[in-house]
């Protein structure tokens, strides 16, 4: 933190390291209206899967918490239940009726779910365990080029013993009766997490990323497999560089549209609308203190604790990913099997 602390010694600098680190959620935002993500990243809101006091996001961590529970050797329901109360971050008495939204629901998927996951073992599928640890919320960080960080967490990873297989396993909720699948097909979350996984597991990956998908109102699970090519991979490092562009033309401009098309979506109003039209200074930006603050934390979360989970399990460079797909499609030039 000292070093770190002697080069960010001014304001802009430490607002362009904020701004350089990336994730899923985040991407999100820039490309929905980087005005907003600006406001998320240095203005002290944090990003979308970490939000708290909302019973959107605690009803998909408890059910989240529950299923990666169910699927660890030994764990019973009971367990299962309790890994969704410690999940669940607001009052038990708040609910969504309207959406089938509460504690209490919560609970009735993790009993649906038990079936899913007996099915899934059934097949031979099993928790994964990567460097003696259960291959659950399993963390990386890409490093980028010029200082942009990439940092994601796995829902799970599966292992087939038999078929040597690794699998990733995404946990999802949804308000939709009936699904659609093109909800999470072409999903940039789930190739990132592809990609690390064959770096990782040396290509012992099937070619499908599993969703586990509970409707809200049927109260019911649905399961998509979609497959992840090896070319689909690589369009995602170019994705990836192309938002690093975006989000350095940002930082050299000091221009940070706003999207008026985004001021209203899934039936809120952004918290900035009204204000986001001000200043830096005016909307607390420039706050140093509060950069301060950010930084730590984010310097925290790159401490590494395998018991608690704190810090990332992966920490890799993309030139390494760069190499590993280049392995993968000179293979499949010349007809070998991967």
């Amino acid at each position: 933190m000292n070093s770190l602390s002697q080069e960010l010694d001014t304001v802009q600098k430490k607002k362009v390291f904020l701004l350089k680190n990336m994730s899923y959620s985040a991407n999100l935002v820039l490309h929905s209206c980087p005005k907003r993500w600006q406001l998320e990243k240095l203005g002290g809101t944090v990003d979308e899967e970490e939000q708290k006091g909302s019973v959107h996001f605690a009803f998909g961590h408890a059910i989240g918490a529950g299923i990666q529970t169910l699927f660890m050797p030994g764990k019973t329901k009971n367990d299962a239940r309790l890994a969704a109360l410690l999940a669940w971050d607001v009052p038990l008495n708040e609910e969504l009726p309207e959406k089938k939204k509460s504690f209490w629901y919560a609970l009735k998927a993790i009993d649906l779910a038990e079936h899913l996951v007996a099915e899934i073992q059934s097949e031979g599928w099993e928790l994964a365990v990567l460097d003696g640890v259960p291959a659950v919320e399993y963390s990386f960080v890409i490093k980028l080029p010029n200082g942009f960080r990439f940092a994601a967490h796995i829902d799970l990873i599966l292992y087939h013993p038999e078929r040597d297989k690794y699998r990733v396993v995404e946990v999802k909720s949804s308000g939709f009766k009936n699904i659609p699948e093109a909800i999470y097909g072409n999903s940039s979350q789930s190739l990132s997490y592809s990609i690390v996984l064959d770096y990782l597991v040396k290509h012992k990956t099937v070619y499908d990323v599993l969703y586990i998908a509970y409707s809200c109102p049927n109260m019911s699970f649905e399961m998509f497999a979609f497959a992840k090519s090896n070319l689909a991979k690589v369009e995602w490092i170019r994705d990836i560089l192309y938002d690093c562009n975006v989000v350095q033309g940002l930082i050299d401009t000091n221009y940070f549209p706003k999207r008026g098309e985004s001021c209203y979506a899934f039936f809120s109003v952004c918290q900035f609308y009204g204000n986001c039209g001000y200043g830096d200074e005016f909307l607390g930006l420039d706050n140093e203190k509060m950069l301060d603050a950010l930084i730590k934390k984010q310097l925290e979360n790159t401490q590494i604790d395998k018991n608690n989970k704190r810090g990332y399990d992966l920490e890799l460079d993309l030139e390494e990913l760069l190499k590993d797909r280049m392995l993968v499609l000179g293979k499949e030039n010349t007809n070998e099997t991967i």
